[in-house]
């Protein structure tokens, strides 16, 4: 019983926190709807696709291994936050070599710059605690969703002032940055403990985690092709 109730309390919660996000989302745009240009939107859709795009291919997959997995250790615990970790800067920087290019595919050189700095939320987002994975693998999703909410709650009025201060697409940018050193912040003071870098067992999760990679292009292709 104690088993279905956490089951059905991480259901509403995980639902909940959609549902606000969604709610604070559409407020947020139909204030910057009458602030910015509709070219701007434009500009931040076209960097959030490459970004997206990016994301999918540092796809570590450590999430889904630390939940499959019958019983966890430590080791692997601070081995899946680790690989995560490493291939999101080893795509970073990727981004930021290839951001010319990518801006060029796009014809809109003048985002060479975003892409770069946008690409800093990828490994600020890998640096966050494991101990989020933990909690996700317990149904324990109460201190997630909080955090989530304030998170949420922080960048909806950040990004509104800034649309009105920088009149840009970098209002979106630069609030996407803040809020990840936020939920940062947010995720060590709830674990507390700084985790262990190690790569002792990335051969086991890759043997995973290679799988989930080509699930997630796949998918990737056939939501996003015709949005490209």
């Amino acid at each position: 019983m104690n088993v279905t109730r956490k089951v059905l309390n991480s259901a509403i919660l995980s639902a909940s926190a959609k549902v606000i996000s969604k709610v604070l989302g559409l407020v947020s745009t139909m204030v910057l709807a009458r602030i910015l240009a509709p070219e701007e939107f434009g500009y931040i859709a076209i960097v959030s696709i490459a970004l997206y795009f990016f994301d999918i291919l540092s796809h570590a997959a450590s999430e889904q291994y630390v939940i499959q997995k019958k019983t966890i250790t430590r080791v692997e615990l601070h081995t899946a936050w680790s690989a995560n970790l490493v291939l999101k800067l080893l795509i970073s920087l990727v981004i930021c070599l290839s951001a010319p290019w990518v801006a060029l595919f796009f014809d809109r050189p003048e985002l060479t710059n975003a892409f770069r700095i946008s690409s800093l939320i990828l490994p600020i987002q890998a640096l966050k605690s494991p101990i989020y994975l933990l909690l996700k693998r317990q149904l324990n999703f109460t201190p997630l969703f909080w955090s989530s909410l304030i998170e949420r709650a922080f960048a909806v009025p950040l990004v509104i002032a800034l649309a009105f201060v920088l009149q840009s697409f970098w209002a979106f940018i630069i609030t996407d940055i803040v809020a990840s050193l936020l939920a940062l912040f947010i995720s060590y003071s709830i674990a507390r403990k700084p985790p262990t870098f190690t790569l002792s067992r990335v051969n086991e999760q890759w043997n995973f985690s290679k799988w989930m990679l080509g699930k997630s292009v796949v998918g990737y292709m056939r939501s996003q092709s015709d949005t490209v």
